[in-house]
């Protein structure tokens, strides 16, 4: 009778259901979690892709940089004179050289290695800062802090709707550099594993 009664309650009804509302549910817990490691993962292979673009990348520029400097000083210390075949071995080596320079020059355009390397880094670096702001969301269980079923529910629904936004603004990722990505991922997981605790304050 005692707990119909408590049933019939508006003010305790109305108690209850906010107690539920607030109360952090084990499946809140779990999708944090998975969230977490999803935004590692993505993370490391982001980082993995850059790296990989940015290898290329100056694997070209480095040789447009020195193959352009060396026409300059060619162009200008080079004894041309009227006599052959200096003039032409000359231009011949000039010629050559520039051609080769056009050539990087192209392939750095076509491919657009530094786009992808720069395009890669800005998602790794966002994807840190969602992993940092989803983190605030498990300190209650570190820290004790007060942080309701609402807050977390709203940081995940945040962190969701901003990798989404993330996402869509890489180039596409093949297979072969996403595996590698995966594993870049693992062993860093396995770091993290063997890294000791913080001490609570």
């Amino acid at each position: 009778a005692a707990s119909r009664g408590a049933m019939d309650d508006p003010f305790a009804t109305t108690a209850m259901s906010m107690f539920i509302e607030n109360a952090v549910l084990p499946a809140d817990l779990d999708k944090v979690k998975d969230l977490r490691r999803s935004l590692f993962e993505m993370q490391s292979v982001y980082s993995y892709c850059a790296e990989h673009y940015a290898k290329r990348y100056y694997a070209l520029i480095a040789p447009l940089l020195g193959i352009a400097t060396t026409i300059a000083l060619l162009g200008a210390v080079w004894p041309f004179r009227d006599e052959e075949p200096v003039p032409t071995v000359g231009r011949v080596i000039l010629a050559i050289l520039g051609a080769i320079s056009t050539m990087l020059t192209s392939m750095l355009a076509l491919l657009k290695f530094q786009t992808k390397m720069d395009a890669f880094n800005r998602a790794a670096t966002q994807i840190d800062g969602l992993t940092h702001k989803l983190s605030f969301a498990t300190k209650y269980r570190r820290q004790r802090a007060k942080i309701s079923a609402c807050d977390v529910r709203r940081i995940i629904g945040q962190v969701e709707e901003m990798l989404s936004e993330v996402r869509a603004k890489v180039p596409p990722i093949s297979m072969e550099l996403w595996i590698a990505g995966c594993k870049k991922n693992q062993a860093l997981e396995k770091l993290r594993r063997g890294r000791p605790a913080a001490a609570p304050p």
